[in-house]
């Protein structure tokens, strides 16, 4: 009974460290005007179509009137460039 008992132990460990490992690695979705889903690993804008990144070898371009642009895209952080600056001697001169 305990050899039974330590199994199952075992088994529902194993069961939850799978699902914590398919949880964490949740895939982008891009939806298409016509209902579809693609999920994907990252999508992007670039050059006026939609970029899609299925898997490490597919990488798909769509048009963007098939793709739903507003679900899409909202809730996802637009990454913006930080340009580097030099700083001069008059911002280094503190007014009081």
């Amino acid at each position: 009974m305990e050899r039974f008992l330590g199994r199952v132990v075992v088994a529902l460990c194993f069961c939850m460290f799978l699902a914590t490992i398919s949880y964490g690695r949740q895939q982008n979705v891009v939806y298409l005007k016509d209902g579809g889903t693609i999920a994907c690993q990252k999508f992007w804008k670039e050059n006026g179509k939609v970029m899609v990144l299925v898997n490490r070898d597919v990488l798909v371009d769509l048009a963007p009137y098939e793709v739903d642009m507003k679900r899409t895209f909202t809730g996802k952080a637009a990454k913006t460039v930080k340009k580097k600056t030099k700083a001069t001697k008059k911002d280094e001169i503190k007014h009081d």
